[in-house]
């Protein structure tokens, strides 16, 4: 176990500030657990921790305000939070961003799809990153939809709605759309046969996120074994909660140990928090912050993809998250 260098501990400090910050503001609707992925969707933000915090909720007011009844009633207000901070940190005004996902919803009936709901929410704020601003283009959806037809192709049990903030990433990749379905298989396979991932719809979300790193797929999923390996040595549990970070870590290109390094360093020195449920929630915050650490060096300034990579996990998982807390609410 390496000691925490003083970059990492001054990156926990923040991250702990600007958590404390948002749980001063924690609405009624909302849970602590979810806290942690808008606390880290703003780390990289300016301004102090009060300042994040009030800037964010003010932009969620005003997001909540912009959106039709029909759209909130099926987007929880954790979600809007976290999209919120992802806009916050995107620099996107909530107004603009509710047209560009009407333009995208517009669109999308051409195809007979539909981006309404969280998903299509999530896959326009995908879209909307690639072009720098709050603004969808009609060519990005009829791509968006080509790549979801191929992903039906090969799984069509696995693939619905939940995969289309994917398949928005997946939109600026090169290649045809055919090429594009046919990478995402090979990810898919090559995940199963390398680094004995389960089928399901973590590893087809973790073979999205791998096609991004822009590595081979031999490659790819030889160090997505690797980096697995190695952290379950360290002592984590790497199962299908785990899938989508793994990926997003091989992006890193550093050697594995360094990587593993960082999340472990991040992992031990974590606060303790009474509200972590699980080794896993405290896992997933650690591989998040460790990998804004890692972006803020400057051998990997500029590694933009690896940053949609880490805002496209944060708001999903965040989604997840606030389908389990209902879930669980009802029975």
């Amino acid at each position: 176990m390496n000691e925490a260098t003083g970059h990492e501990l001054d990156l926990l400090d923040r991250y702990s500030s600007v958590l404390r910050a948002f749980e001063d503001r924690l609405p009624w609707y909302g849970t602590k657990e979810l806290l942690q992925y808008v606390a880290v969707g703003v780390l990289t933000a300016e301004g102090s921790a009060e300042e994040l915090a009030t800037g964010v909720h003010d932009l969620e007011e005003a997001f909540s305000d912009a959106l039709p009844w029909y759209r909130k009633s099926n987007v929880s207000g954790m979600v809007r939070l976290g999209v919120s901070a992802s806009l916050y940190t995107a620099g996107f005004g909530a107004a603009e961003f509710i047209a560009a996902h009407e333009a995208a919803q517009s669109f999308s009936g051409r195809h007979a799809r539909s981006m309404r709901g969280v998903f299509g929410l999530l896959a326009t704020f995908i879209l909307c990153l690639q072009n720098d601003a709050a603004a969808v283009e009609e060519s990005q959806v009829s791509r968006l939809f080509e790549i979801y037809r191929e992903m039906k192709k090969y799984h069509w049990w696995l693939t619905g709605s939940d995969d289309l903030p994917a398949c928005a990433a997946l939109v600026a990749l090169p290649g045809t759309a055919e090429e594009v379905g046919e990478v995402t298989e090979a990810m898919f396979t090559g995940l199963k046969r390398h680094a004995g991932f389960k089928t399901s719809e973590a590893l087809q979300q973790a073979a999205n996120f791998l096609c991004l790193t822009k590595l081979e797929p031999e490659v790819a999923c030889a160090r997505a074994h690797q980096i697995a390996e190695a952290l379950r040595e360290r002592g984590c549990s790497v199962n299908k909660s785990e899938y989508d970070e793994v990926s997003i870590l091989c992006g890193i290109p550093i050697p594995v140990e360094r990587i593993v390094d960082h999340v472990m360093d991040f992992y031990e020195h974590l606060p303790n928090q009474s509200w972590w449920s699980s080794k896993t929630r405290r896992f997933d915050t650690a591989s998040s912050i460790a990998i804004v650490s890692m972006l803020k060096t400057d051998e990997l300034q500029g590694l933009g993809d690896v940053k949609a990579l880490l805002a496209l996990q944060g708001i999903i998982a965040a989604q997840q998250a606030a389908a389990a807390a209902a879930a669980a609410a009802a029975s």
